[in-house]
């Protein structure tokens, strides 16, 4: 298992609409999209669990160096303050793996923050594809070639995209068509990967069960098989 020591360098309380933090860290310790580590501030004793911080934006596309100034995403402790040290574990989990022959990249925000998608735009446009975001919460710093789009309209990526890349909650999975308005039977037409929001406290250390959800006809840990899933491996 790998231990990293990172550090604080900006809370970003507004960005995404979601708390997140300006944490440097080694190179090794930056997760890939959809990834993520588990953190706790180094000497704390008041924090029972870790928090689980997942990339966010596109931080990707600078130069990497020993050091790099990474943003991330999570609930994050209150009491966190710029310049704490942080006891890093990580990177977790199954992220994003985007198709090398991806043409039409869709987006699509179906929780209360398009952070951890973005990342996935510096290696889409790499790969010369179009993109567009479904998603209602205003997404800053867009590329411009990046398309914003209501949620409300995802139904258009069922015809247009080539793949899929979405974030939800991991309790909404079961009315999960109609909560971005595809039909029932789109995970097998459609290619595609969906990021599972749940509370990860263990990390796929202990099993603890709190972040349990039926995929499919099993019910699986999504610390552990996740956070990322294949559309095809939803049924309903």
């Amino acid at each position: 298992m790998n231990h990293y020591t990172g550090q604080i360098i900006e809370i970003q309380l507004e960005r995404y609409k979601n708390a997140s933090v300006l944490i440097r860290l080694p190179t090794k310790a930056i997760p890939a999209p959809g990834q993520y580590l588990q953190a706790n501030q180094k000497g704390s004793n008041i924090e029972v669990l870790p928090t689980s911080l997942f990339l966010a934006g596109s931080e990707l596309t600078r130069k990497k160096s020993a050091e790099n100034d990474i943003s991330l995403l999570g609930k994050l402790p209150r009491h966190w303050e710029a310049g704490n040290s942080l006891e890093l574990r990580g990177p977790l989990g199954k992220g994003f793996s985007l198709p090398k022959n991806v043409k039409r990249l869709a987006l699509i925000a179906a929780g209360p923050s398009s952070g951890r998608l973005l990342p996935l735009v510096a290696p889409a446009l790499q790969l010369n594809a179009e993109i567009t975001l479904f998603a209602d919460q205003n997404s800053p710093n867009l590329p411009l070639e990046v398309e914003q789009r209501p949620l409300a309209a995802s139904p258009e990526a069922r015809n247009w995209a080539d793949f899929l890349a979405i974030d939800s909650p991991s309790e909404s999975v079961e009315r999960f068509p109609e909560l971005i308005g595809l039909d029932r039977d789109f995970p097998g037409k459609i290619n595609g990967q969906v990021l599972l929001s749940s509370n990860m406290p263990c990390g796929a250390l202990g099993q603890c069960g709190i972040c349990a959800a039926k995929i499919g006809r099993r019910e699986v840990f999504i610390c552990e098989k996740g956070p990322v899933f294949s559309l095809s491996d939803l049924t309903f």
